[in-house]
C-alpha cells in the first residue's frame, strides 16, 4: 500500500472517531483490514475480467448513461452467491454490517460486476452495479472503497448506499436513488 494511503487510512480513523458517536464499525482496525479489503476486490475484478461477459448493447447504453467512461471494460460475471472475503474478520464485518448476506445481489470491483445468477437480467440492478463502477473509474479504488467504508461506517450497508449513491447518475430510473 502507498504511503498516502496508509496516511489517509490514519486521518480517515482518527476523524470518524472523533466525529462519531454510533459507529458500525471497528474503525481502528482499518488500517490493518484494508489491504484484505482491497486484494478481495482486486481479485473478483480480475476474476471478472477473465470469466465475466461483456456488456450487451442495452447494458452498454445504460453504462454509458450513468456515467460509466469505459463500459467496454465492464464485465458481468454470474454467480449463484456471491463471493465473501477469505480473510474472516472481512467476511465477519461485511455480514455484521449487512454488506453481504444470502439476499446479496450484486456487488461492484473496479469494473467487475459480480451479480447473482437469478439477478442477470435485472437492469435496476446493473444501473445500480454500474453507478458504482463510474464511482470506481472517478475516485480510483483506494478512494472508492475508504469512502465507501466511510458510508457504512456511518449508517450501515442500507442506508450508506442511498448517501453514497447521491451521484446525479445515480436517479436514472427517476425517483430515489437507491435501487
Amino acid at each position: 500500500m502507498m504511503p498516502e494511503i496508509v496516511t489517509t487510512l490514519a486521518l480517515l480513523v482518527g476523524f470518524l472517531y472523533s466525529q462519531s458517536t454510533m459507529s458500525f464499525l471497528p474503525m481502528n482496525e482499518l488500517p490493518e483490514l484494508f489491504p484484505h479489503v482491497a486484494s478481495w476486490i482486486t481479485g473478483l475484478d480480475k476474476q471478472a475480467n477473465e470469466s465475466g461477459r461483456t456488456l450487451n448493447p442495452l447494458e452498454y447504453d445504460l453504462a454509458r448513461r450513468v456515467g460509466v467512461d469505459r463500459p467496454e471494460d465492464v464485465r458481468i460475471l454470474s454467480v449463484p452467491q456471491i463471493p465473501k472475503p477469505d480473510h474472516p474478520r472481512v467476511r465477519d464485518l461485511a455480514e455484521k454490517v449487512g454488506l453481504l448476506t444470502p439476499d446479496t445481489r450484486g456487488l461492484t470491483a473496479v469494473h467487475g460486476v459480480i451479480v447473482r445468477s437469478d439477478c442477470v437480467n435485472d437492469l435496476r440492478l446493473l444501473a445500480h452495479e454500474f453507478v458504482h463502477v463510474e464511482q470506481y473509474e472517478r475516485l480510483g479504488m483506494e478512494s472508492f472503497l475508504l469512502e465507501y467504508i466511510q458510508q457504512l461506517n456511518e449508517h450501515g450497508a442500507n442506508t450508506s448506499l442511498r448517501a453514497f449513491l447521491g451521484h446525479p447518475s445515480a436517479s436514472i430510473f427517476g425517483g430515489s436513488s437507491a435501487f
